[in-house]
């Protein structure tokens, strides 16, 4: 028994396309500063930029910034507190932890 799988025209064009997609998504991703589609990458790299204490950041960014930047007042200074008192905890919790 013999069977000649040649796939229909449709299918061809669905590989094609998806071919296409796979080098347009390898083409964005192979940047340097970006990880991936689905993360915040880009607001945080604005947001370094922008705080960044070695440079200014180009007026590019910095107007960017003002539509990536939804805080409220004080929240960097909240979250630094917060990851301080975080690792003082687990920092004791380790120190006296059976081994």
């Amino acid at each position: 028994m013999r069977t000649d799988f040649r796939p229909a025209p449709p299918d061809l064009l669905i590989a094609l396309a998806t071919l296409v997609f796979a080098a347009a998504c390898t083409a964005f991703v192979w940047q340097p500063g970006l990880a991936s589609f689905a993360d915040d990458s880009v607001s945080y790299l604005v947001i370094a930029q922008v705080f960044s204490p070695w440079q200014s950041a180009s007026p590019p960014v910095a107007d960017a910034f003002v539509r990536e930047a939804f805080y409220p007042p004080l929240f960097p200074l909240a979250l630094a507190r917060d990851s301080q008192e975080r690792m003082a905890v687990e920092g004791a919790l380790r120190s006296v932890a059976p081994r």
